[in-house]
C-alpha cells in the first residue's frame, strides 16, 4: 500500500505545470560544496520562484520514495523508474601540496606512495580496494588519517596534511597543489538521475536542465 502510495504521489507531482515551488536536490557531499553553489546562484537569477531544497550526502537517497526529485551521482543509477543523463567524465587525481613533496620528496611509483602519508577513509572501503586492485592491498591503518567526509578530506589535503585524491578539474585551480603522476582510479562519471514520473513536472524539468547544462559546461 505504502508503494502505490507513492506511485500515485509521484504521478501526480508528474502533471504539475507550474514553474513555481520547491525543488529537492541531492548529491555528494563535495558537489554540494564545490560545484552547485554558483551554478544555485544562477538557477534563483534565473528562476526565482523556485525554492531549492539542498541535501548534501554521500549516500544515495531513494529518488523512488521521493527523499529527493533529482539527484547527481557518480555511479550509474541501477533502480528501476529511473530516468538518467550523463553529464561527463571527471577524471581523479592524486594530489598534495608542494611544501608537502619538499618535506617528504616526491613519487615516481607506487612503491612510494606506500611509503607517504595518504588521507584515507575511515570506514568506506574505496581506497583499499583501489590498492589491491593495482596489487597492492593494504590495511586501513597504512592511512595516518582516516576521514569519511570529502570536504575534510579535501581541507587536509589543502592544509599539507598528506597525500589525496581529488577532482584534477579542482585541484588544477590551486597552484600550491601538485599532482602526483600515479593514476590508480578510473575517472568518475556524472549522472542526472530523476524519477520517471517526475519529468513532466515543469519546475522539476526546468531544474534538471539548467543543472545539467551548467554541470555538463563545468566538467567539460
Amino acid at each position: 500500500m505504502g508503494d502505490a502510495a507513492e506511485a500515485l504521489t509521484l504521478k501526480a507531482l508528474g502533471r504539475s505545470q507550474h514553474l513555481t515551488g520547491t525543488v529537492r536536490i541531492t548529491t555528494s557531499v563535495m558537489v554540494a560544496n564545490m560545484w552547485l553553489p554558483p551554478i544555485l546562484a544562477s538557477l534563483r537569477v534565473a528562476e526565482p520562484s523556485i525554492q531549492i531544497e539542498l541535501v548534501p550526502s554521500d549516500l544515495n537517497q531513494n529518488l523512488l520514495r521521493r527523499d529527493a526529485d533529482i539527484a547527481i551521482r557518480m555511479v550509474d543509477p541501477t533502480q528501476n523508474a529511473l530516468i538518467a543523463r550523463k553529464l561527463g567524465d571527471v577524471p581523479v587525481g592524486l594530489f598534495a601540496t608542494r611544501s608537502y613533496f619538499d618535506r617528504h620528496g616526491r613519487i615516481a611509483m607506487m612503491e612510494d606512495l606506500l611509503r607517504h602519508d595518504v588521507i584515507g577513509f575511515d570506514r568506506s572501503e574505496v581506497i583499499l580496494k583501489l590498492y589491491a586492485a593495482a596489487g597492492y592491498p593494504v590495511a586501513r591503518e597504512a592511512f595516518p588519517i582516516r576521514c569519511d567526509d570529502q570536504m575534510v578530506g579535501w581541507n587536509l589535503l589543502l592544509a599539507g596534511a598528506g597525500i589525496g585524491f581529488a577532482q584534477v578539474m579542482l585541484a588544477d585551480r590551486y597552484p600550491e597543489l601538485e599532482r602526483v603522476d600515479i593514476d590508480i582510479i578510473a575517472p568518475m562519471p556524472v549522472w542526472l538521475v530523476m524519477h520517471e514520473d517526475v519529468r513532466s513536472n515543469a519546475r522539476i524539468r526546468r531544474v534538471a536542465d539548467f543543472m545539467g547544462d551548467a554541470i555538463s559546461d563545468l566538467i567539460r
